[in-house]
């Protein structure tokens, strides 16, 4: 194993569906977003467009937020997991190609995750969502990012350090999809202020993994995943069998996906 750069990955190949990778994703920034709805001020009786709303755990927690008197519209490309409830409306739709339900200025909070994985029109659905925002409205994004892929401890094989890093790296560069988000802390303020957004606020965010628990299975499924296109780019087969046990590993040790929030105010 001699690559110490990612490898490349056909975008068409990443694009077929799969609901179930990207619902882990949106479900993996629930706790970062709730303390962003916290920062926003989130109270009884809002109005809330939960856009991504995956298995519905932010979801639920958002009708906790606004009791009996509020609202949550949840929107999802996929919505076997969603329930109605009194206070939950849900909505199937695909962003790219359908508007967002609600009237202009009718919303206290919107808040949306993994927009890229969906590979929604960003300029556009970002307007169509301050567009539904009140005035002194809260918009909320969570989106994957990307950064080098960081091994704080290895197992103990040979260049396991390289090819974690490498197969990693490919992965996330497949996950992002978009060479924007190598930027987008910079990108999405950037954008909002051109709307007119104030008190924009970003978080990086990333963790530690340890291999064999629910962030090395993650990467390991999109491995999998990948495998026809990680074996056309030039990794051997061996190499990524390897892989796959190596980040099942206790020993391992690494830094997780970076994730970013944002939280901005649309003016009174």
């Amino acid at each position: 194993m001699t690559r110490t750069s990612p490898l490349p990955v056909s975008h068409e190949q990443t694009r077929d569906g799969d609901h179930r990778l990207l619902t882990r994703l949106q479900e993996s920034m629930t706790t970062l977003l709730i303390r962003e709805l916290h920062t926003a001020g989130i109270q009884h009786g809002q109005r809330v467009l939960d856009i991504g709303a995956g298995t519905g755990t932010l979801t639920d927690h958002l009708a906790r937020f606004v009791g009996p008197h509020g609202r949550v519209v949840a929107v999802n490309t996929d919505t076997d997991q969603l329930r109605p409830t009194s206070i939950i409306d849900v909505h199937c739709r695909d962003i790219r190609t359908e508007p967002l339900p609600g009237e202009p200025g009718t919303y206290d909070v919107v808040i949306a995750r993994c927009l890229d994985q969906q590979h929604a029109h960003r300029p556009d659905t970002i307007e169509q969502m301050i567009t539904l925002l009140k005035p002194g409205g809260w918009l909320v994004l969570g989106e994957l990012t990307y950064a080098p892929t960081v091994v704080y401890r290895e197992p103990d094989a040979e260049n396991a350090s390289a090819l974690i890093t490498v197969v990693a790296d490919a992965v996330l560069a497949a996950l992002i999809n978009d060479d924007q988000l190598m930027n987008w802390g910079t990108w999405a303020p950037a954008t909002l202020l051109r709307y007119g957004m104030e008190h924009i606020c970003v978080f990086d965010h990333a963790e530690t993994w340890t291999g064999g628990g629910p962030g090395t299975a993650f990467l390991a499924d999109h491995a999998r995943r990948l495998h026809d296109v990680l074996l056309q780019a030039g990794l051997p087969a061996d190499d990524l069998n390897r892989f796959l046990n190596l980040v099942m590993d206790p020993a391992l040790v690494m830094r997780s996906f970076p994730t970013g929030t944002l939280h901005a105010r649309k003016p009174r």
